[in-house]
């Protein structure tokens, strides 16, 4: 597995190598034993979400999320016909990532049933109706092409997204309870984290049935431990700045070559 990881990262050297060499720097030969060595790295996750961790790099750092929501034009808008009324209910807002188009179908149907054995609105954002803005299931379960997700979750009663990093930094700012449908990559770490922050539950999707998911949607609803964790988690995010952070380090280590 590792050896498969090698190749694919060191396919991706050319690229890297060919800006390294504008910016004056030395070519990377292995990536993953130069990222272990000597190479500083950059965590975009502030300290108190993920520490360092034994077996990182000792140059690694971490400077907080950065999170992007659009075109300034478009940044704060969420449109769709009947979608404002909609929202003033709070749904549960579905957020799986722009990869998961294959099987929306599946999922359209598990978080559908899922809302209406749970008595609850359901929203899903979607790319699979790329073109057709809105998707109306029932009376209880919509699909929206698109929507900057600051503003999104902030108006949600609970998100299950499959939690990205771009997505853990919007639902932490937003102060939104958690389910964490986990699929791939750094996903499984990450609803472990907002689990062990306190601010929802974790299941992957691939274990999750209508009547599953509906039970765990009312109980973290209801929980006021998780209320009050994401409550003092979007008090800390108030002072994220990963992007000032970010550059900050890289403009250091630039001056310092």
């Amino acid at each position: 597995m590792v050896g498969l990881v090698k190749m694919y990262m060191n396919a991706s050297l050319r690229p890297l190598n060919s800006l390294r060499t504008r910016l004056g720097l030395q070519p990377i030969r292995d990536f993953l034993g130069d990222w272990r060595s000597r190479v500083p790295s950059i965590d975009l996750w502030p300290e108190w979400f993920c520490p360092k961790k034994a077996d990182w790099s000792e140059k690694s750092m971490r400077t907080g999320f950065i999170s992007y929501d659009g075109p300034a034009a478009t940044a704060q808008s969420i449109e769709a016909p009947g979608l404002e009324k909609y929202l003033e209910e709070r749904p549960v807002v579905f957020a799986m990532g722009s990869g998961m188009l294959q099987d929306f179908e599946q999922q359209v149907e598990l978080f559908s049933k899922s809302c209406e054995l749970a008595g609850q609105k359901g929203l899903m954002v979607s790319g699979a109706i790329r073109g057709k803005g809105q998707l109306i299931v029932s009376e209880h379960f919509r699909v929206i092409e698109w929507a900057p997700f600051g503003e999104l979750f902030r108006r949600a009663s609970l998100i299950v997204t499959h939690l990205g990093i771009g997505t853990v930094a919007r639902a932490l700012a937003s102060g939104t309870p958690m389910i964490v449908a986990p699929l791939a990559y750094d996903q499984f770490d990450n609803g472990g984290l907002i689990k062990g922050l306190g601010a929802g539950e974790c299941m992957p999707l691939s274990r999750m049935t209508p009547r599953k998911l509906s039970a765990l949607l009312l109980r973290v609803k209801a929980s006021p431990g998780v209320q009050e964790n994401c409550g003092m988690l979007q008090e800390r995010m108030r002072f994220n700045d990963g992007l000032a952070s970010a550059c900050a380090v890289l403009e250091r280590g630039l001056q310092i070559r």
